[in-house]
């Protein structure tokens, strides 16, 4: 399949969270592209957006359900794949029930395909509503204070193909939501809200996967094929194809071999409201070096085709051979310096390990 070419380059956020573990400090390097979807086609290049600190709620409202979740997590062991949008029945002929489908597929074999029943709303003692849209959220599937699913409802427009009263939904599961929150400790999940997480040797990394579970794919290795049915306020279907892209990361600093590591695309996320796609790629390493190098440390991220070999030396020479003097209090978010699909990031903090 076709790729982009690099004279169209992708926009990226690119970001490095650190974190320790047994003492160990770790560093996260995250980096987020985004994309228009692309009827029949490979996806085309959309504007950058910012890497997700924190879960966005429907309407911005703390008790609704998530619209898009945190992206910042320090590890993820498999890909979530989350849709955000409505249900559109594009014949334009209202419905009472219609169904609405994910399906991601990789060298022509589904690796995700899903199925979800809508219904329209019920009056008691009714039949269903017909309708042409309906936003697929949690607050319209099975639940209610108490259950799996807290914001739910026990008439709920969104079926389980298999059992009407499971709750079942294609979007981001709350962290705060039961089958999330008991695998965590409250202790625990507090350093996740600090500037530098301290991480027990356990630590329960299933918790930050944001996707149901049927929606945890494998790593996404570029060129897969995503079809939407009745996700689209036109067309009944949408097959589009991400492209063949993949990221790196690389560290340095003086009198020491460079270290390059390779990221994985963990995070589909579909918005079906703006028909776009993110894709947020990410690795994670033990600090390499000894303390004293974070004073000399350069680092950079690089998006290229599946193809090419990151250009590190282009990189690392648009940065100055040491970092200027910092005032004692470190900054965890680090600015990205850009040169078309290259991105490099400085380390701007100094601690010792």
């Amino acid at each position: 399949m076709p790729c982009l070419p690099p004279a169209h380059p992708p926009n990226i956020t690119a970001a490095i969270y650190p974190w320790r573990i047994g003492g160990k400090l770790h560093l996260t390097f995250i980096a987020k592209a985004a994309y228009n979807w692309a009827h029949g086609g490979v996806m085309t290049n959309a504007p950058p957006e910012s890497i997700r600190t924190a879960d966005e709620t429907h309407g911005k409202v703390p008790t609704r359900s998530v619209a898009f979740s945190a992206e910042n997590a320090p590890y993820l062991r498999a890909c979530d794949v989350l849709f955000c949008g409505s249900v559109h029945i594009a014949s334009g002929v209202p419905a009472p029930t219609f169904a609405a489908r994910i399906g991601l597929f990789s060298d022509g074999k589904p690796i995700l395909d899903k199925t979800i029943h809508v219904v329209g709303d019920r009056p008691a003692g009714t039949t269903p509503t017909p309708f042409l849209t309906m936003p697929l959220v949690y607050e319209r599937a099975f639940g209610g204070a108490g259950l799996e699913n807290p914001v739910g409802t026990e008439t709920p427009n969104i079926l389980h193909p298999n059992d009407p009263r499971k709750p079942i939904g294609f979007g981001a599961i709350s962290r705060y939501w039961p089958v999330r929150k008991k695998l965590i400790s409250a202790e625990e999940r507090s350093q996740l809200y600090k500037s530098e997480p301290s991480l027990s040797e356990n630590h329960p990394w299933t918790y930050h996967q944001a996707a149901p579970a049927d929606q945890q794919v494998p790593y996404l290795r570029g060129g897969e094929w995503i079809v939407l049915d009745g996700l689209h306020k036109t067309l009944p279907r949408v097959q589009t194809q991400l492209p063949l892209h993949s990221a790196a990361a690389c560290l340095r600093t003086n009198g020491q071999p460079q270290v390059e590591l390779p990221m994985v695309a963990d995070m589909l996320i579909l918005d079906g409201d703006r028909q776009m796609a993110h894709v947020v790629y990410r690795c994670q390493t033990p600090f390499p070096f000894a303390s004293e190098a974070l004073s000399t440390l350069q680092t950079a991220v690089a998006f290229v085709d599946v193809h090419a070999s990151p250009p590190w030396e282009d990189l690392f020479a648009q940065s100055p051979a040491s970092l200027p003097h910092l005032p004692p209090q470190r900054q965890s978010r680090l600015p990205v310096a850009m040169k078309r699909w290259h991105f490099q990031q400085t380390l701007l903090f100094q601690k010792p390990l």
